[in-house]
């Protein structure tokens, strides 16, 4: 019994011409060109992979070759978009239901087991939960969880509850991490209409600093200045405006800049920018050329904060604060709880007389009340006070009020969840 010969495995796709007109081609031909022709005419059709051709047809090389319509080709490609974005969201809105569940069933065993029976008749209250001695409140349906001590324990950067992450926002509440993450995806942050202090006040290097890059501490603050420039980009809740940025400060000092023109920083010395020049208030600058902001200025008026933190006032020279190179917390009260504050901390006779003389005021307005003297707890005053630049923003994101999830309602949540609770 004889066995014909396989066909070849490389075959060619010959399609019709511009025109529409086949070309006549004989059967010797055909094989001779899928013969010769067949691993150059693979390669091209799968370079040719969803891109029409003249005739209207796509080739498709997905798990087998294709050749399909254009239009029929485009709608098949809208129509897969669609369903897989439909069913990321679906997989989405489940994850968030397994999660919200997640968290509401532990709030629920932890009110059972240390709250009381509510009364039939009597109002239903909150879910509350305690995390490192921290007591929290549960809202939105399991999202958030609103811190309800003031004290001055710090909230935990990040916690899982019920095996879900929560990260802490800057006020000391906790967001669910995959809400939080699904709303910067969705480009749904609220902006506010502030500078950003990354953007306003960043730029590259003064040439003094790099040329005094002799010690360690030096070289850290150098890079720690370098490193202020906004990395958040679009996704930076605070304005990006070029052209209200701080001053070159080499600029200023020497009228040139090495960096320009890479200079993040802004030449142009206007007095929104520009420190007011202490020789125009002693009334005595004799510079043609002075790049100083020539303003009439209380010497004993407070620090402007906008120009201290950013670099830049919008108020210009109808400001009646200073603008000076300095930290306005530390300089209109004496103490600055800016964790690492590069700004300049200045002490000044004048300044540290009246705070001496404030301060003795008050202890002997105290010691006549109270008959003895208290201190000042300052470490109270400023709340979360280790809040880090990466913390969630998402508190005031939304305009809603939060949604309290209350004891002994019903919220349509799958019952059966089970959880492990550490004590």
């Amino acid at each position: 019994m004889l066995r014909t010969a396989a066909p070849h495995r490389n075959r060619t796709l010959v399609l019709n011409s511009s025109s529409g007109t086949p070309q006549p081609q004989s059967d010797s031909a055909s094989k001779s060109d899928a013969s010769t022709q067949g691993v150059g005419s693979a390669s091209t059709a799968s370079a040719a992979t969803s891109a029409p051709s003249s005739s209207g047809w796509v080739a498709k090389r997905d798990r087998h070759m294709q050749l399909i319509n254009s239009a029929l080709y485009q709608k098949e490609a809208e129509a897969r978009t669609k369903a897989i974005d439909e069913t990321r969201r679906r997989k989405a809105q489940l994850r968030d239901e397994r999660e919200k569940a997640r968290v509401l069933h532990l709030a629920k065993v932890v009110a059972s087991s240390t709250r009381p029976a509510v009364p039939a008749g009597a109002a239903p209250q909150a879910y509350n939960i305690v995390l490192h001695d921290i007591p929290f409140q549960v809202a939105n349906g399991g999202s958030k969880l609103i811190r309800m001590s003031k004290d001055t324990r710090v909230t935990p950067k990040k916690v899982m509850v019920g095996g879900v992450p929560f990260v802490r926002s800057k006020t000391g509440n906790l967001h669910r991490l995959t809400a939080v993450v699904a709303k910067k995806r969705a480009g749904t942050i609220k902006k506010k209409n502030e500078l950003c202090q990354r953007f306003t006040s960043s730029g590259t290097g003064s040439s003094s600093l790099i040329n005094s890059l002799n010690d360690l501490s030096t070289l850290k603050c150098f890079f720690s200045f370098l490193s202020r420039s906004c990395y958040k980009g679009p996704s930076c809740r605070y304005i990006h405006d070029p052209n209200k940025v701080a001053i070159c400060k080499d600029f200023l000092a020497t009228g040139k800049c090495p960096n320009d023109p890479a200079c993040d920083l802004s030449h142009d010395p206007k007095p929104e920018r520009t420190p007011a020049c202490v020789h125009f208030i002693r009334g005595r600058c004799n510079n043609d050329q002075c790049r100083y902001a020539h303003v009439r200025v209380n010497p004993g008026a407070p620090v402007c904060r906008d120009f201290g933190i950013l670099g830049y006032c919008d108020k210009g020279v109808s400001c009646v604060e200073r603008h000076v190179f300095e930290c306005p917390d530390y300089a209109n009260t004496g103490v600055c709880r800016r964790k690492n504050c590069a700004l300049p901390h200045i002490d000044r006779a004048g300044r540290i007389r009246q705070m001496t003389s404030n301060k003795t005021e008050s202890s002997d307005v105290a010691m006549g009340n109270n008959g003895e003297g208290e201190e000042d707890d300052i470490s109270s005053d400023e709340e979360y006070e280790q809040s880090d630049s990466d913390d969630v923003s998402s508190d005031g994101e939304s305009e809603d009020e939060p949604v309290l999830i209350l004891a002994g309602e019903d919220t349509g949540e799958v019952a059966a969840q089970q959880d492990f609770i550490h004590f």
